[in-house]
């Protein structure tokens, strides 16, 4: 039994070895987002270009792949502990993608790219503005970025890769009252 369940994970393995796309990073975490506001969701991590997403076709041909942000619901999984599916998905804009010769469409919330083999395209301008209202202060919210390698002439299959997108927001500023007062009336 054993030796069956070790055959078969070295055929997923392999399968997945020439999926033929590589994606980074593996989870987005934004914080302090300010409500009201444009904010652009991007990777700033160190040596990173101000890019949101990268996208790399490790295959040998050219390749299309399609980028989604959905919310947890669209997607039909449900957010990690401590965070809520985001109330709007649309408050997420893609405006551009960047980088070497790419084919470029957008449907919607939806990115097209095609990359050339060993190309890496990077994904920018991702922006969110969260309407100003109070109840939407100090929360943490999780999308899902679905990244999807069509499936060429001849594949019978569509890989599906999927990392969570946390999005914190802001805390409530204090009032007035609080800021000249606060430290007068303490229970």
């Amino acid at each position: 039994m054993l030796e069956i369940f070790c055959l078969l994970l070295l055929f997923f393995v392999g399968n997945l070895q020439a999926s033929e796309i590589l994606v980074e990073p593996s989870v987005i975490s934004v914080n302090n987002v300010g409500l009201g506001k444009k904010f652009e969701l991007q990777v700033s991590s160190p040596g990173s270009a101000g890019y949101f997403l990268a996208v790399a076709n490790t295959g040998d041909k050219r390749a299309n792949y399609a980028i989604s942000i959905l919310s947890c619901k669209e997607y039909g999984c449900n957010p990690y502990f401590g965070y809520q599916d985001i109330p709007d998905v649309r408050w997420i804009e893609t405006k551009a993608v960047s980088g070497k010769q790419l084919a470029v469409s957008r449907k919607g919330n939806l990115t097209e790219i095609t990359l050339s083999a060993g190309e890496t395209g990077y994904v920018r301008n991702i922006f969110i503005k969260i309407p100003k209202k109070k109840e939407y202060y100090n929360q943490r919210w999780q999308a899902v970025v679905k990244v999807i390698k069509k499936a060429s002439p001849g594949e019978m299959v569509n890989l599906e890769v999927i990392l969570p997108l946390w999005i914190e927001t802001e805390k409530k500023p204090a009032s007035f009252f609080k800021k000249i007062f606060g430290g007068i009336f303490r229970k």
